[in-house]
C-alpha cells in the first residue's frame, strides 16, 4: 500500500489533480446576485493545496524509499 502510494506516478497524478482543482476555480468564475451574495466555487482552493501538499508528501516518501533502499558502496 505505502510502496503504491510513495511512488513518481502517484505524485503526478495528485499534481494533476491539483492543478485541475485550481484550474476549474479559476473557470467557474464568481459573481454578486441580485441580494448581494456572492456566489464562488470555494471548495476547489482547499482541495487543490491538499491534492498539491499529498503530491509533495509522496513525492518526497518516494526518494526517501529510493535514497534508503540504494545500495551505498
Amino acid at each position: 500500500m505505502l510502496k503504491k502510494l510513495f511512488s513518481k506516478r502517484a505524485s503526478v497524478l495528485l499534481l494533476l489533480a491539483a492543478c485541475v482543482c485550481l484550474f476549474s476555480y479559476r473557470l467557474s468564475g464568481s459573481y454578486i446576485d441580485d441580494n448581494g451574495i456572492l456566489h464562488e466555487s470555494f471548495g476547489f482552493i482547499p482541495l487543490g493545496w491538499l491534492f498539491f501538499l499529498l503530491s509533495l508528501v509522496s513525492l518526497t516518501g518516494a526518494a526517501l524509499r529510493r535514497l534508503f533502499t540504494k545500495k551505498i558502496i
